[in-house]
């Protein structure tokens, strides 16, 4: 089957004070890793942006850009907008967050080749922090770790299982796509994943990402 990548970079990028994934890191912008490595990997791929931001990327005439789509009020509308520019022909879809630089080519294989046995697989390394039920600033009580995971993405789902799914829900906005698939009954893969995934959403985290990638 083949597959194709969405790119989100569609957000306000509200918590972080200006479009997060322009912003420069290690001489590149941070959306190029993740572009660089679906290319790496073979995947054709669509980019979410809105049009004031795509003249400013340089990486338009490789062969397996097929795209662009403009973002959605939410994140679900703006995948929904990128697989409407997908041929029928893409039955693997790889979701994956623009500000997520540090994205390898082996998971991206690797959760391609694990939808063969499931309709959808997330990556997420397990929780290391405690984890407390606040309410306002009180804490209202702990939960355990135990079988909690720290999710990322690429995300990767089965097309048609997808389209499936959102007509069985009411709501498809929830936190992640898979979510749509776990709450309609399909079975979802966990793929072990690197705590090196972050995401940029505060001002503090290019520096972390500039530590880990040494520049």
């Amino acid at each position: 089957m083949l597959s194709a990548g969405i790119i989100l970079a569609g957000g306000l990028s509200n918590r972080y004070g200006k479009k997060k994934e322009l912003e420069n890191l290690c001489g590149k912008n941070v959306i190029n890793f993740s572009i660089e490595a679906f290319q790496k990997a073979n995947i054709p791929y669509v980019v979410v942006l809105d049009k004031i931001f795509r003249t400013t990327l340089p990486y338009k005439s490789t062969k397996l850009f097929l795209g662009f789509a403009n973002p959605g009020e939410k994140r679900f509308d703006s995948i929904m907008n990128a697989i409407n520019k997908l041929s029928e022909a893409y039955k693997n879809i790889v979701i994956h967050d623009g500000a997520r630089p540090i994205i390898y080519e082996e998971d991206i294989k690797q959760g391609i080749t694990l939808l063969k046995n499931y309709d959808g697989v997330i990556i997420g390394y397990p929780a290391v922090d405690a984890i407390k039920i606040v309410k306002g600033n009180t804490v209202i009580k702990n939960l355990s770790r135990e079988n909690v995971f720290m999710v990322q993405t690429p995300e990767f789902i089965k097309r048609d299982v997808l389209m499936e799914a959102i007509k069985k829900i009411n709501t498809p906005y929830l936190d992640d796509t898979v979510s749509i698939l776990i709450k309609t009954g399909y079975k979802v893969k966990l793929l072990r994943g690197k705590r090196d995934n972050i995401k940029l959403t505060y001002p503090e985290d290019i520096y972390l990402l500039k530590g880990i990638l040494k520049c």
